[in-house]
């Protein structure tokens, strides 16, 4: 189908020149995320704004077909990972509508804009060519006045003073239906220089496809499988050089079988490599069931906050008040996803725990030499206490504000220890952290009769469900509230 030729002050949508092209490599980072990285990224905001334009007013603009589908999916896992998203389409996209948003969306943490639909290159008069996000209004006649430009939005985000801001776009589209351009829509200026890192669907000159067997956009298409998890490192994060290396191989790839031209995904900005996106939402890759049958999960490393310690004058900790440790930094580890449960007791030493109770029970009654031989025999240790605190303080799903579930307090107020998967996990996957039986920790002097467990089981109180609550006691004896749970140094072969 034929329209009129564009002005020649028009070019549909390219990126900027200054970018560089992805690297042609689908190798899986191996290397843990820096651990104060995932601790601010834990803790700090994060919000995007997600824009998906299929409709245009102008019926010489082409109709797409699958940008409000990447719009809505890319929506979808932002949210998943923690985002709070905004999300326009179609005729609410104004130019202002969009700037305002994003305005309004400031943070403290982490900022994401991502926008799907056509994009064009336009020189307003005296003045040089700039790239133009094409809005449901743009018209060819006022094509200065009826898009929002590259330049606007970057500005819009740097303006919000945001620590990380990243533009991630799917423009320049090919249209499947309705009557087609003349000529493609693309970006073909330079952008301006930003602090905000990009992500761009193809290179300066290139259209950016979409195809029907996909349902997506091919750009898209693929960021989504990498949202997924399949663009993880092995510490299940997944950062922003992750997402760029895993893309754009893929999209080059397809689109040489698939599209009469290349299309190739490119970078720009300030590029931050080790900028985190989200946490793979597959447990696959990090999930290892050891020859016991236990199963333990990654905890990705972290910064642990201050905790009080147990003393001579009081044997329990309940508050973070007059915190007497310094912050930890710690590398990733491996780390039961659960206390001990009695069967990987005897899959592993061949022999009935201290108090039999049933298979799927945590193994009490344990004395802390028990325990750390057990670890040991495992391959691993048992877990310090920062190490404990720092795989805790994730919030549990589905419960309690204080971040303790409902379920956890009852059962654990009466004293009685539950099964070690009782109760909702945490946001790690990890149960009975806030909960269920007392589990013993490394730290604590022997030699000075000082023992230390953690975790506030049959606890009647909140505060000792805490994740920095601890009690000391004067010898390694257990008890029917005792347990344990088991860590494995990060690279170590959990399945041998």
């Amino acid at each position: 189908m034929q329209s009129r030729v564009l002005p020649t002050m028009l070019s549909l949508c390219v990126f900027c020149q200054h970018t560089e092209a992805l690297a042609n490599s689908s190798t899986r980072r191996v290397e843990p995320a820096p651990p104060d990285i995932v601790s601010a990224h834990d803790v700090k905001g994060r919000v995007a704004l997600v824009v998906g334009i299929d409709a245009y007013q102008d019926a010489r603009i082409g109709n797409l077909l699958f940008a409000g589908a990447d719009a809505r999916a890319m929506a979808d896992r932002l949210r998943g990972a923690g985002y709070r998203v905004v999300y326009l389409q179609e005729k609410e996209a104004t130019a202002d509508c969009i700037l305002s948003e994003i305005r309004a969306l400031g943070t403290n943490g982490q900022l994401v804009v991502y926008f799907s639909g056509h994009g064009y290159t336009f020189r307003k008069p005296n003045q040089p060519p700039e790239n133009f996000l094409a809005l449901s209004a743009t018209n060819l006649d006022n094509l200065g006045e009826t898009g929002v430009t590259v330049r606007e939005v970057l500005a819009a985000m740097e303006a919000t003073r945001s620590e990380h801001q990243i533009f991630i776009s799917d423009a320049c589209r090919n249209a499947l239906r309705g009557q087609p351009l003349g000529r493609p829509m693309v970006f073909s200026a330079e952008d301006p220089n930003t602090s905000v890192a990009l992500l761009q669907s193809a290179r300066h000159g290139q259209l950016s496809y979409e195809e029907a067997a996909l349902g997506h956009g091919v750009f898209t298409h693929f960021l989504l499988k990498g949202m997924d998890g399949e663009a993880a490192g092995l510490d299940d994060w997944i950062t922003l050089a992750d997402l760029a290396q895993f893309v754009g191989p893929l999209v080059e790839q397809h689109t040489k079988k698939t599209q009469p031209d290349e299309q190739s995904p490119r970078i720009g900005g300030q590029f931050k490599p080790n900028l985190l996106i989200s946490r793979s939402p597959s447990s696959q890759r990090t999930v290892r069931t050891h020859r016991s049958g236990q199963r333990y999960l990654l905890v990705p490393g972290g910064t642990v906050p201050p905790a009080c310690v147990p003393t001579d004058a009081t044997d329990a900790c309940v508050s973070q008040a007059g915190a007497k440790t310094r912050p930890q930094t710690l590398a990733p580890f491996w780390m039961t996803i659960s206390e001990v449960t009695q069967e990987a007791w005897r899959n592993l030493l061949e022999r009935a725990p201290p108090e039999v109770s049933g298979a799927d029970m945590p193994v009490v009654k344990v004395t802390k030499l028990q325990a750390a031989e057990f670890c040991r025999r495992a391959g691993g240790r048992l877990p310090t206490s920062g190490e404990f605190r720092l795989a805790a303080q994730a919030p549990v799903l589905y419960g309690h504000p204080m971040g303790i579930t409902k379920l956890a307090y009852q059962a654990t107020a009466g004293g009685k220890v539950q099964p070690a998967l009782w109760g909702a996990p945490n946001s790690l996957g990890f149960h009975g952290l806030r909960g269920n039986a007392w589990e013993w920790v490394e730290d604590a002097d022997p030699l000075r009769q000082e023992y230390r467990i953690q975790g506030g089981g049959s606890s009647s109180s909140l505060e000792q469900l805490q994740p920095w609550a601890s009690l000391k006691l004067s010898g390694p004896n257990g008890s029917e509230s005792i347990g344990f749970r088991c860590v494995v140094e990060f690279g170590h072969n959990l399945t041998q």
